[in-house]
């Protein structure tokens, strides 16, 4: 997990993630927000006092070990921002990104 550069690696306990590879060859990527600090962490902004939005990339490293040394590939980057409305609510359980 990243801040929305891409580059800067966050070391934060706000953002819990776990990767999996499916069946069908594909990476699985599952967040857990934890809610308790998120707000302290670098991922959020206060956008006004009842609005605030999370900033976070995922950045998957493709590598190949040829018996010897672990080479990088190639990589991918996606930048996710999710904008929240504490009067409104929000279930992140419902959110799946394709």
């Amino acid at each position: 997990m990243y801040e929305s550069d891409c580059d800067t690696y966050v070391a934060s306990e706000a953002i819990l993630h776990r990767a999996t590879m499916t069946k069908q060859n594909e990476y699985m990527l599952e967040l857990d927000i934890v809610e308790e600090k998120i707000f302290d962490s670098p991922y959020y902004e206060s956008i006004d006092n009842v609005t605030g939005a999370l900033h976070w990339c995922v950045r998957v490293n493709y590598m190949y070990y040829d018996g010897a040394v672990v080479h990088g590939v190639t990589y991918h980057e996606t930048n996710v921002t999710v904008i929240i409305d504490m009067l409104a609510g929000f279930r992140l359980a419902d959110m799946l990104a394709i």
